[in-house]
């Protein structure tokens, strides 16, 4: 029977990944730094193993006797007090993750990475896996997700099996993280508490539902070639037609109001003063406040001819989304 090792169990994808992996009566060790965030999912298929991806000895006794890898684990934040937890995490941390794999005989690694390493693109050109990537990149998470991709790139020539997945801006139900900021602003939105749109409104992004990325996940376990990678995606849209389909989602269109670039940056950068200040994160930072004005779209044709996988429409994904915010059947860690 196949055993699964996870890390990240305990975030927005991860958790969500560990859920249906479950319900799959499939086996699963979890490494996590706070086991009661995963105390509601409450399986006999789950094992939890309190440590930390940075340490090198509580990865290897959670991995132990597994056959696959999931490695969603990372500093997803836009900003950190300590600036070095993005290299110890995301690129220490894989490392960690890839040697003992290596070294326990791992049949098959999925390594999570980001939609945020492909570069830059224009309002009518999707990236692929085939697009050259940039040299530098505006945020530490960008860079250092790029940097961890390059080892796993490295383990694979060793040897290693290892697939890696790009999801985009990925919402939908469960954990109201960082990492589900779009949920947050749809949850806003539908409560009649936000009301402006970035810019003009009409720069692309790529936005993909949750139950999406985590049947891309068991997909590039099963069919994934390794040593290749997949972008998890959903469907190109503008920022505009962002909040045209959350109205379709609610049936209650807002009025928004557009907000220029200026102002923005602005007010970013007030918050980056604030935060120098006072010793906290940013709630945005001027780089990633760049990047969510740039168009970033992205195809994911390869993953569909590929792996199988497929895109929940926008619109149906936000009714979904907006049906478990309505129900009260929330899970109790949403707002972890």
């Amino acid at each position: 029977m196949e055993r699964y090792f996870i890390t990240g169990a305990t975030g927005f994808i991860g958790k969500e990944l560990t859920r249906k992996l479950t319900g799959m009566q499939m086996q699963v060790h979890a490494l996590v730094r706070n086991p009661e965030k995963l105390a509601s999912l409450n399986s006999p298929y789950l094992k939890l193993f309190k440590g930390d991806i940075t340490d090198p000895e509580s990865v290897e006794a959670a991995m132990e006797g597994c056959t696959g890898v999931f490695h969603l684990a990372a500093w997803a934040h836009s900003s950190a007090t300590d600036p070095e937890i993005f290299e110890r995490v995301n690129v220490n941390g894989t490392g960690n993750i890839l040697a003992a794999a290596m070294k326990n005989g791992i049949r098959k690694m999925v390594f999570t990475s980001t939609a945020g390493t492909f570069g830059v693109t224009d309002a009518f050109t999707d990236a692929n896996e085939e697009s050259s990537k940039p040299e530098n990149y505006d945020t530490d998470y960008a860079r250092t997700k790029r940097a961890a991709e390059l080892l796993c790139e490295e383990y694979y020539r060793k040897g290693l099996q290892v697939v890696t997945v790009h999801p985009t801006r990925v919402f939908g139900p469960g954990v109201m993280s960082e990492s589900n900021a779009v949920m947050k602003i749809f949850d806003l939105y539908s409560r009649g508490k936000w009301r402006v749109i970035p810019s003009d409104g009409k720069t692309y992004g790529n936005y993909v539902f949750v139950g999406d990325v985590v049947n891309g996940h068991l997909l590039a376990m099963e069919k994934g070639v390794p040593g290749e990678g997949y972008i998890l995606g959903g469907e190109n849209v503008t920022f505009n037609e962002l909040f045209e389909a959350m109205g379709q989602a609610t049936e209650c269109r807002r009025k928004l109001i557009h907000i220029p670039y200026a102002v923005l940056w602005l007010f970013s950068e007030t918050l980056n003063l604030v935060s120098k200040v006072s010793g906290t994160s940013p709630l945005i930072t001027t780089a990633w406040l760049r990047r969510y004005l740039q168009h970033r779209r992205l195809s994911s044709l390869k993953a569909v001819s590929s792996l199988g996988y497929s895109v929940t429409p926008l619109t149906d994904a936000l009714r979904q989304s907006h049906e478990w915010l309505k129900s009260g059947k929330l899970y109790d860690d949403r707002k972890q």
